[in-house]
């Protein structure tokens, strides 16, 4: 079973000067059968203070509303596993490996990385994706 360094794999080897290649992560999200749009409803949180505070209530909310939410966030607090919630409930080791799993089966069959690396962030969003998926 994969671990959680799936997640930070192509960021810890990078060299100085990568970035993170967006291209490589939709080729990713392709491989993982992800059709443009993913065709599952995304509310995205962006700024620079209040992010994860944000994401919670609004999280918090649609739950309440009775809606089935998927919430990704980072960085960490205690675990990784924390970072891909459903109705506020943290993912179990179990779960992040099987997703990290995935993930690592696609990885191997993209081509080599074309210089960018895929970041751990975008990692965990699109773990997000395939807990929301299932």
């Amino acid at each position: 079973m994969a671990s959680i360094d799936v997640f930070f794999q192509e960021w810890r080897e990078r060299r100085p000067g990568r970035q993170r290649s967006l291209s490589r992560a939709a080729d990713l999200m392709r491989e993982l059968g992800f059709p443009e749009p993913s065709g599952v409803p995304v509310l995205g949180v962006v700024g620079s203070k209040g992010k994860g505070t944000t994401a919670t209530y609004a999280s918090a909310h649609l739950a309440a509303a009775g809606l089935r939410v998927v919430t990704v966030t980072g960085p960490s607090f205690r675990a990784h596993r924390e970072r891909v919630r459903v109705n506020g409930l943290a993912s179990g080791d179990a779960e992040i490996a099987a997703l990290a799993e995935e993930i690592e089966a696609a990885r191997r069959r993209l081509l080599p990385a074309d210089g960018g690396y895929l970041a751990p962030s975008g990692l965990f969003h699109i773990a997000g994706l395939l807990r929301a998926r299932r």
